[in-house]
C-alpha cells in the first residue's frame, strides 16, 4: 500500500457550521482538533498517523479505503493526484 499524504486545507468547528456546539450521543461535547491550516501527515498501511485527531481519522477512513481500492484495481490506469474530503472535528 502506498503512503497517503493528508493535508489540512481549512478548519471548521461545529459552531462555524451549525452555530452551536456538537455533542456525541453520550452527551460529551466534541472538542476542536488541534490541527492547523496547512498541516500535513503521512499515513502508511492505512494506520492513523501519530498525533492525528481520532474524530477526523474516523471520517477519513472511508476515503482512504477508496484510495486503497483504486490502487489495487488500478482503475483507468491513471494516478490519483488529489482527493478532497471534508471531515468533522
Amino acid at each position: 500500500m502506498p503512503k497517503i499524504k493528508i493535508t489540512v486545507i481549512k478548519r471548521f468547528s461545529p459552531e462555524d457550521v451549525f452555530g452551536h456546539e456538537y455533542k456525541t450521543p453520550t452527551g460529551k461535547v466534541v472538542e476542536k482538533c488541534s490541527f492547523e491550516d496547512g498541516q500535513e501527515w503521512i499515513s502508511e498501511n492505512r494506520e492513523m498517523p501519530e498525533g492525528f485527531c481520532w474524530w477526523a481519522w474516523t471520517d477519513l477512513t472511508r476515503t482512504i479505503n477508496v484510495l486503497r481500492l483504486v490502487v489495487i484495481l488500478n482503475i483507468g490506469q491513471k494516478k490519483v493526484r488529489r482527493m478532497i474530503h471534508v471531515v468533522t472535528e
